[in-house]
This record gives C-alpha cells, structure tokens and sequence, in this order.
C-alpha cells in the first residue's frame, strides 16, 4: 500500500511516497527519481559566459580606430569613442580587464554641438589658489581647444577608476586631418 504525505516545506513537487514498510531506501529512492525526472524536465540550454583571455587582450590592445570628427555631434560621438575604449562593442568584453582598443580622433576643429548648448553650458574647473574658481563656455572649449573638449566628452563617460585611466591614455585627439599614429594601422570608424 502506497500513501501520499504531504512536504513540510508545502511544494508539490515534494510530495514523498512512503511504501506500507515505510524503509528509508524506498523513499531515498523515489526522491532521487523525482529530483532526476525535475532535472530533465526543466533543462534549457545553458548560456556560457565568455571572460577575455591575454590573448584577447593584447589583440585588442594593437587594434586602433580613426574616428572622424567632421560634422559629427559631439555626444553622440564621445559615447561610441567611450564604448570602443572601454571594449563594450566586443563579445569577450570582461570589466575588471582592459580589452578596449586604441581610438584616433581627427578633425576635432570641425565637431558639432546642438541646440542653444554652445552659449549655455559652462565647465568649471578650480586653479587651486583662493578664489580661482573658474567658468569656460562650452563655445569658447570650441573656438579655442576643440581637442580638449573631445577629451573631456570622452573622459566624462568612462568609468572612475585605475582602469579608466589606461583605457583615456589609448585616446589621441588631433584638430586637424593629420595624426603621426601611421604605424599602428589604424582602421576607419
């Protein structure tokens, strides 16, 4: 005679089935069918996370990019440069690890902001002596170190950490269409 007893923990499928000698084989028998049968049942097909190896990393580490900065927005731009330096676009991309690739900005003179932001966004900085809080316009950044903007956009969007500080030093950023960068082979963006 076979009887159902109720789980203590109120699940169905923990459910025990006790035979009339009620002997711990028996029921350490059918648990184990159970927990076997919910196995099989409920399999899906396992993901695999994907970790860079040095291998990865020292490819990644000689790949470079040329962006041209030519009429292109200067947000819109700095987050795909942040992305590429981080290595957010590739599919062993691994946070603690620096897998991003090198980025060569060209044309900075020629980058476009938007709307009224020219004349009403100001960046402030601190000289470090008393009274030396000081305001830029984000028109006069264009007029007089377009380059320096860029740098500042891109820097912004990164993480605030040691690593971030080596993936900002692989972003060079030039005003005009010349960089000396020739023999890292760098590719179009």
């Amino acid at each position: 005679m076979t009887r159902l007893l109720p789980s203590p923990w109120g699940r169905p499928d923990a459910i025990s089935l006790v035979d009339k000698g009620g002997s711990l084989a028996s029921i350490l028998a059918l648990i184990l069918d159970a927990a076997a049968a919910r196995r099989a049942r409920d399999r899906l097909p396992m993901t695999k996370t994907t970790l860079a190896t040095v291998g990865t990393r020292h490819a990644a580490m000689s790949t470079w990019h040329v962006v041209d900065a030519a009429g292109r927005t200067l947000g819109r731009m700095a987050t795909q440069i942040a992305t590429i330096l981080m290595g957010k676009h590739r599919p062993d991309y691994t946070p603690h690890m620096l897998v991003g690739e090198g980025v060569i900005v060209v044309n900075a003179d020629k980058v476009v902001v938007t709307g009224n932001k020219a004349e009403t966004r100001e960046y402030t900085y601190y000289t470090g002596f008393p009274g030396g809080l000081r305001h830029v316009k984000l028109a006069d950044y264009l007029a007089k170190a377009p380059d320096e903007l860029v740098r500042l956009a891109v820097r912004r969007m990164l993480p605030k950490n040691r690593l971030a500080r080596k993936m900002f030093s692989r972003l060079k950023v030039y005003r005009g269409p010349l960089h000396p960068h020739r023999a890292q082979k760098p590719t179009a963006k």
